[in-house]
């Protein structure tokens, strides 16, 4: 007689749980697990009349981040280096891009970009990802010059359907346990 009431202790319990926990998956899908890792760090020559890039795979609302300098050093020219020293900081430009426009972009079709700078010489800057995917971060010298690049590439990533995921999984182990002691009662 004792193992009765326990029997429907245990069976209430999953129920008051699974309760609790659908009302609160919404609450928890505001939660967001944050981390931040480098996702590049560089430092490169980029030739004359060339391109570097860096894909980063992204989810929506990461936020990318980073800097970059770029050196002049006239040893890396031939010639006359004292008189061409001055052209090399004419700068870069930076572009930043989705995967379908990175393509547009290398068959030089008109595209779209999320950030775009254009000669600059030094640069620090900050993105909201607004979907996810691999996007693409392009260091384009388009002077006769090789220019020096150092910086770094930050992602921050905000992660809030993990925590639904597991809310959910949660809620339907509880349910189904409940579902299968009332079943084996009667």
């Amino acid at each position: 007689m004792d193992s009765n009431p326990l029997k429907k202790k245990i069976c209430i319990l999953p129920l008051v749980l699974v309760f609790f926990l659908i009302t609160n998956v919404h609450a928890g899908s505001n939660i967001e697990s944050i981390y931040e890792h480098p996702a590049a760090t560089h430092d490169f020559l980029i030739e004359a009349v060339s391109w570097k890039s860096f894909p980063i795979d992204c989810l929506s609302r990461d936020t990318l981040s980073g800097e970059f300098t770029l050196s002049s050093n006239g040893n890396l020219f031939l010639g006359d280096q004292t008189k061409y020293d001055n052209w090399l900081l004419d700068g870069i430009d930076f572009i930043i891009v989705d995967a379908e426009n990175y393509e547009h972009w290398l068959g030089d079709i008109s595209t779209t970009s999320l950030f775009e700078k254009k000669g600059v010489a030094e640069l620090s800057w900050s993105i909201k990802i607004p979907s996810d995917g691999t996007w693409y971060i392009i260091y384009n010298n388009d002077s006769i010059f090789m220019k020096q690049v150092e910086g770094s590439i930050q992602l921050i990533s905000r992660s809030g359907s993990s925590f639904t995921f597991v809310v959910g999984l949660l809620g339907i182990a509880s349910l189904l346990t409940a579902i299968f002691m009332f079943r084996k009662k009667k």
